[in-house]
């Protein structure tokens, strides 16, 4: 893409917007979007029909069913979450919903969940990349608790260098709920005989990328390999010390920060100390 119109593109996009700073590119978006999301859902409890209205304008239909799927592939994972609450969620989202044929677990290792046009598979992450010599958890201590949340980026970034063949960290806007309530995330990919799977150390899980990007809606910002990743420590954490926005930068949008990388001098460096 020549750059004129690639510059015109990113316009929007306000993650990869380079005439907006970088608090209204990765702070305000995240902080609307988990609005939205609270006003809606605590609309709906208190029967704030006007505030739960409020949240969805400009809202395709709302996918409660993605959003389900997710949530229960999130709780399938957590340890201290009971099997039999696991059990009812199974019961609740079958009655409720006429699209699911079937959900079946194969103890907390493997779930999968029959839809009329797909079948999503989701395996959890330890169990998937477990090895002899190397177990996720020495690297992610808290991948199995609800502390893993809001840590996508730097858990992605582990994950690719834990991985032993080729990997991409992908980063992209997502949204399970409210189309209006997209946020960053990021996440780390993997092709094995020919299928690419997604792997989430937010979700401690694995699946399918077609089922994975589906689920989230996913609209892809930046990709980069694990090669680029290792290559570029020196540039990433220069720019980790001077500002934590551009951490966010680096995985949406990293040529642009390696720009602003080259441009840092040493003594900047010290002076943010």
């Amino acid at each position: 893409m020549k750059p004129i119109l690639k510059n015109f593109t990113n316009l929007f996009t306000r993650y990869r917007n380079p005439f907006l700073s970088l608090e209204r590119r990765f702070i305000n978006p995240d902080n609307k979007s988990s609005k939205r999301m609270h006003d809606y859902i605590h609309g709906l409890k208190t029967n704030n029909y006007f505030q739960s209205a409020k949240a969805t304008l400009f809202t395709r239909k709302i996918n409660w069913l993605n959003y389900n799927i997710l949530s229960l592939i999130y709780e399938f994972t957590l340890k201290d979450v009971p099997d039999e609450d696991i059990d009812k969620y199974i019961e609740s989202l079958k009655k409720q919903y006429r699209k699911i044929k079937d959900i079946r677990r194969e103890g907390r290792t493997k779930i999968f969940i029959k839809l009329k046009d797909r079948e999503i598979y989701a395996k959890r992450l330890t169990d998937a990349l477990v090895s002899d010599t190397c177990k996720l958890e020495d690297f992610i201590p808290n991948i199995h608790t609800k502390e893993r949340t809001g840590n996508c980026h730097s858990y992605s970034r582990k994950l690719a260098q834990v991985l032993n063949g080729d990997c991409n960290v992908v980063t992209g806007s997502i949204y399970s709920l409210l189309s209006n309530a997209r946020i960053l995330h990021s996440w780390v990919e993997e092709e094995k005989d020919g299928q690419a799977w997604c792997f989430d150390a937010t979700l401690n899980a694995s699946m399918k990328k077609e089922d994975y990007y589906h689920l989230y809606n996913v609209k892809v910002l930046e990709k980069i390999s694990k090669q680029d990743i290792i290559a570029d420590k020196e540039d990433f954490w220069k720019l980790y010390d001077i500002n934590m926005h551009y951490v966010k930068l680096y995985y949406s949008s990293r040529q642009e920060a390696l720009d602003i990388a080259k441009k840092i001098k040493p003594a900047e460096k010290e002076v943010s100390k």
